[in-house]
């Protein structure tokens, strides 16, 4: 019988992921992929191990065979109990994520809009960094609703982890995310060697500035501000606890999405108006349960892409 992922992790990109992921591998019992997956991988039949060990196509072979290597290791040092990947963008693919891996346990890893966005820009302004030209910070901000109103959808069992908290709290926090991938405890899991991954994510956070304008602009209109005040406040817990809190303030972020976007396009510089195509196509190729995430969808899909030099 074929045995499908025992967990998933996402987050809106540049949420600490790839660090989770890292994190989680400490675990000489657990195994998550790195994006091993495609976005829109059809994981009908997908069949772990052997899935991670297989060829899948991919356009960075780089970092399948480095969760390959990964995978070996731990094989060779003893069984692996349960299976996982992370893909930050998760929340377009769900349902299908979800249905085809038989109900996987959810973690949801998010950072507030104003990181995010700024290591966006940032990246997205250095030539030297592996980034699509224009895929600035506004994009951060707009695709965080579309992440919130999945992962909070009230018939998902998600776990929400705080950013914050996970990585420089204490380990209280990492224990509830190992809880919730690996089940009951006890889990064979090296929590001080997690200390580790305080001190790397510190060094992303020392080098972090300020949103631009007109990134402080959108978050503060999409009331943003005070969601990731909630979640943090809740430090790493089920957004059933918390989902209509959250939904309460998403709604009026989801209907005015499209028209703030409108606004702010034509003062951006051309390559990140340019992007605003691609960006858009993404969004709306996501199959949505949420109504907000659907309301949101729909504003964005009414906004006209901005004319060269218009």
């Amino acid at each position: 019988m074929a045995r499908t992922l025992d967990f998933i992790v996402y987050g809106v990109p540049r949420s600490g992921t790839s660090a989770l992921g890292h994190a989680i591998n400490l675990g000489p019992e657990i195994f998550c992929g790195l994006e091993y997956f495609p976005l829109w991988h059809d994981f009908e039949g997908v069949d772990v191990p052997a899935a991670f060990l297989n060829a899948v196509p991919r356009t960075d072979a780089d970092k399948a065979e480095a969760s390959r290597k990964v995978l070996r290791q731990k094989l060779r040092a003893g069984a692996v109990k349960r299976y996982g990947d992370k893909n930050p963008r998760f929340y377009l693919t769900l349902d299908a994520v979800n249905r085809a891996n038989d109900g996987p346990a959810n973690v949801f890893l998010h950072r507030p809009a104003r990181e995010t966005c700024e290591s966006w820009t940032r990246r997205a302004q250095d030539p030297e960094t592996p980034w699509r030209s224009g895929e600035s910070g506004i994009y951060a901000i707009a695709e965080s609703v579309f992440a919130l109103a999945e992962a909070f959808h009230p018939d998902r069992d998600t776990l929400v982890a705080d950013y914050q908290t996970l990585f420089f709290g204490d380990e209280g926090a990492m224990r509830r995310v190992v809880g919730a991938i690996a089940g009951p405890p006890p889990h064979d899991f090296p929590y001080p060697a997690f200390k580790k991954q305080f001190f790397d994510q510190e060094k992303f956070r020392n080098r972090a500035g300020a949103p631009r304008e007109a990134e402080a602009a959108l978050i503060e209109a999409l009331g943003l501000g005070a969601i990731d005040a909630a979640i943090a406040a809740r430090g790493v817990a089920p957004a059933r606890d918390f989902y209509a809190e959250i939904y309460g303030a998403l709604a009026p972020a989801a209907a005015q999405l499209g028209a703030r976007l409108a606004e702010t396009l034509p003062g951006l510089p051309a390559e990140e108006q340019a992007f605003f195509r691609n960006w858009k196509m993404m969004m709306l190729r996501g199959a949505y349960r949420s109504d907000i995430a659907r309301m949101a969808a729909s504003g964005v899909a009414a906004v006209e892409a901005p004319k060269p030099g218009g």
